[in-house]
């Protein structure tokens, strides 16, 4: 039995390639290349700093605050408080600017970048306005703030000044400019378009003034960020008055429409004049359409319930890609121009008329208290507050439900709604009033309780309800206190049993297994009881409907106070009860509004899970943690669940099979699966493996060769490559004989292929190690015994793949793969993984 000779395919596709690069390369070993860290882009920068004559002499403290990097020019007079001002006034914002960016758009939108491809952007304060004067002229022309900051091109740097003697202004003030420029040239860095620069100003304007018009001394606030006093001012007073209204504030069609400063200009000219009022100056009309495109961007994530976030923070795909206008942003946000227009607008005229903020974007002090505010529903219909009224009554809080009626009486207290409202009110008032009775005939006699809160059972016997807490005995001279809306209404309903006569009326606990969800909640009610057949008539009509709308408004505040559970196995239950709220209550209004927040949220709870669980938690091999972030994987393949860490490529390096022995399967017909404790096939298939590795990487595993069949043919290839880009470079081993490096974009093909016979005895195992030593040097040993080396050259990293060309049956017994996952593949693996959880669940894409 034979191995074939992996040369012919390599010379075959390569040739031209290694007849140009093999004088100028040969096999000389490459210059040592260091794996990118944090300190090395530091070096970077700062070396392409030096490279400005004005940067050469320059004296500075670095503070790093990744994505950025701030260069701090030390002042010629020694200042003790120079640097660490600086560093308050930008490090802390510039951080969390970063931070922000990089979880809710770089990762969930899969950004990535496309320009200014350094690891870090640096951020300059020159020590004085001369010196940045001097900085300017060769700055990059124009900017929305040229007098306080400028962007040279040419060293890709952001610049601003520090001078002593500049004050008057406070913090967010000075801020301002420089988080805007930064946080421009964060987006700019992930534009894939065609154009010069992205296109769309409103999105541009408002994503940057969302961020960056704030005030306040607290990074934090970027995390809620609310927009200045002066633009909500100027915004809402142009709003509030109708002929300023008619010539200086844009419709959203008008809003979204330019693509320039010029065509800024033209929409505000064409306005006023229809108006009859004075065109503004060009200063003006981009000042304002700034301060209404960040009005519209806060408007988007946080007004009408946040129900446009996920759609206006996923548009930006098509900025970035020239893509965009405003059918595809409708499409987005799944919604039309009137509505906009006419939701916009009310924001606006509410504010103008004197409303909070807070208030207008919907930010009760319920949800300003929220851990996960974007999931509570703020009812604004008769129907909504009575589903909310009933939800509250649901959780066992019928006094607040009470409350929550008597509330919505005075907003719809009018003909039908009225009526309704007061039913349900006398409904809940009879309810507390056999609740109470009966927990006080129980007090001091032996009968036991057992209820159930999510703190847990708590079991005894009641000694007093008094001011809404109900006191339990659970052991001798140990007391409980619990509020009595703890007590929910399945809970009632299983302490009250089958003895009812104490319950009061029998429509009462008909409500009451009504809201616990039984289906059969009217059984034994009788058809004579007037109360009970108005509750049959609502219940009929609507109430049932109510008591579901309720329950998913009752859940989705629960969700939004809840903290992140501290173990792996409460977040994996809650991740399934978001799911099946999310899935099978997608009918109810205020989860249907809510389907990309709670799908949000789903992701966050297998984002946990993940990072709790490590790798462990999505791989199906055996995973083992050692030191210095070194991973250890080992795959037995005694299960077929571990062939699904393993994904069919097909197609791949397809040149390499047309030079070689004819194969009577295509890869379609060929397969590999998982038997008798192997992972086996023949024909043609490639597989590539879920993870990607930095080297030092480290492959051992076994291989069997099986016997030729009777006139099938006896030749074999096996490829097992490693620091794989996923489009035909790698380094790679062949069998049991042979090592190459192929890396078309540098021309380094380098080969270390055995001469001479080839043989493979069948039946055996071969015990193969594949080596990278994290510099340059890969070997391949077999059967412990060293065969072949050769220089990785500029490889150091990527995916692992086995490709497999056989006329015979081959098998791979065992996997031990050992090595370091990065951070940048880890953070891949994990938003691969949460997706397609997500999807198995049942979440659109």
């Amino acid at each position: 039995m034979m191995s074939h000779s992996p040369a012919a395919g390599i010379t075959a596709s390569l040739a031209p390639l290694i007849l140009a690069a093999a004088p100028a390369i040969g096999v000389q070993d490459p210059p040592a290349q260091d794996a990118p860290t944090l300190s090395a882009a530091v070096k970077d920068v700062e070396a392409r700093l030096r490279t400005d004559h004005y940067f050469q002499r320059a004296r500075h403290e670095i503070v790093e605050c990744p994505p950025f990097v701030l260069f701090i020019e030390l002042p010629r007079r020694p200042d003790i408080h120079h640097v660490e001002e600086v560093r308050e006034l930008y490090a802390p914002w510039l951080t969390k600017l970063g931070e922000i960016f990089r979880a809710d758009y770089a990762e969930p939108l899969a950004l990535r970048r496309k320009r200014k491809k350094q690891s870090l952007l640096p951020v300059c304060v020159v020590e004085s306005r001369r010196g940045f004067v001097n900085l300017q002229r060769r700055a990059r022309p124009g900017g929305r703030f040229p007098e306080d900051v400028c962007v040279i091109d040419a060293i890709d740097a952001i610049v601003t000044y520090k001078d002593s003697f500049s004050g008057g202004r406070l913090p967010h003030e000075k801020r301002t400019p420089v988080l805007y420029q930064a946080m421009y040239e964060l987006l700019y860095a992930h534009y894939g378009g065609v154009q010069e620069k992205p296109a769309e100003k409103w999105y541009i304007e408002g994503l940057l003034g969302y961020f960056t018009s704030h005030e306040g001394d607290d990074a934090a606030i970027l995390d809620h960020p609310m927009p200045s006093s002066r633009v909500v001012n100027e915004i809402t007073e142009l709003a509030a008055n109708e002929a300023l209204r008619q010539g200086q504030f844009l419709g959203v069609r008008d809003l979204i429409a330019p693509r320039s400063e010029k065509q800024i200009q033209t929409i505000y000219k064409k306005c006023a004049q229809a108006a009859n009022i004075s065109v503004p100056a060009p200063e003006t009309a981009v000042r304002l359409f700034a301060g209404q495109s960040t009005m519209f961007m806060h408007f988007l994530n946080h007004g009408e319930g946040g129900k446009y976030r996920a759609g206006v923070r996923g548009y930006l795909t098509h900025v970035l890609a020239d893509t965009g206008g405003e059918e595809p942003f409708l499409a987005a946000l799944n919604t039309d121009i009137a509505h906009l227009d006419s939701q916009f607008g009310n924001y606006l005229t509410r504010l103008a008329a004197g409303e909070s903020l807070e208030s207008v974007m919907g930010v009760t002090v319920e949800a300003a208290a929220a851990i996960h505010p974007e999931l509570i529903y703020t009812a604004r219909t008769a129907e909504g507050r009575l589903a909310a009224a009933v939800g509250r009554a649901r959780s066992g809080d019928y006094e607040g439900a009470i409350e929550a009626l008597e509330v919505a009486l005075e907003k719809d207290g009018d003909g039908a709604d009225r009526e309704r409202i007061e039913r349900e009110l006398a409904r809940l008032h009879a309810l507390v009033a056999a609740r109470d009775s009966y927990f006080e005939s129980l007090a001091g006699g032996t009968k036991k309780v057992r209820i159930e809160t999510g703190e847990g059972t708590t079991a005894g016997r009641v000694k007093s309800l008094a001011d809404g807490v109900l006191t339990i005995t659970v052991k001798r001279d140990v007391e409980l206190e619990l509020p009595i809306t703890d007590v929910s209404p399945e809970t009632l309903n299983k302490i009250v049993g089958k003895k009812v006569s104490n319950f009061g009326e029998p429509w009462v606990l008909a409500f009451l297994r009504l809201l616990a969800g039984h289906d059969d909640w009217d059984k034994g009610l009788p058809q004579a009881s007037e109360p009970g057949n108005l509750l049959r008539e609502d219940a009929g009509a609507d109430l049932e409907r109510l008591v579901r709308y309720g329950h998913a408004i009752e859940r989705l505040h629960e969700w939004a106070m809840i903290e992140m559970p501290e173990n792996t196995r409460d977040r994996k239950k809650l991740f399934r009860a978001v799911t099946e709220l999310a899935l099978d209550y997608r009918d109810v209004p205020p989860v249907e509004e809510r389907q990309s927040q709670l799908r949000d949220f789903a992701a966050r709870l297998l984002g946990a899970v993940f990072d709790a669980e490590g790798l462990s938690g999505i791989l199906n091999g055996d995973v083992k943690y050692l030191e210095d972030g070194v991973v250890r994987i080992t795959y037995d393949f005694d299960s077929a669940k571990e062939t699904e860490d393993f994904t069919r490529v097909i197609g791949y390096l397809d040149h390499r099979r047309a030079d070689r022995f004819k194969l009577k399967q295509t890869e379609e017909e060929s397969s590999f699966a998982q038997k008798g404790g192997n992972f086996e096939g023949r024909g043609a298939v490639c597989y590539r493996y879920l993870l990607e590795f930095e080297a030092p990487l480290k492959l051992e595993y076994e291989l069997l060769y099986g016997r030729a069949r009777p006139g099938k043919g006896m030749l074999a290839n096996f490829l097992m490559g490693i620091c794989d880009d996923g489009e035909g470079n790698y380094v790679g081993c062949f069998d049991l004989y042979d090592l190459e490096v192929i890396n078309e974009p540098t021309a380094y093909v380098v080969t270390n292929y055995h001469e001479g016979e080839r043989p493979i005895q069948a039946a055996k195992t071969y015990k193969i190690t594949l080596r990278h030593d994290g510099e340059s040097k890969v070997t391949l040993e077999v059967g412990g015994e060293l065969q072949r080396e050769i220089n990785s050259g500029p490889l150091r990293s990527g995916g692992i793949f086995f490709w497999v060309h056989s006329e015979i049956s081959v098998a791979l017994k065992r996997l031990v793969i050992e090595g370091k996952v990065s951070a940048e593949h880890q953070s891949k693996a994990r938003e691969s993984w949460i997706a397609a959880e997500l999807l198995d669940a049942g979440f659109p894409e």
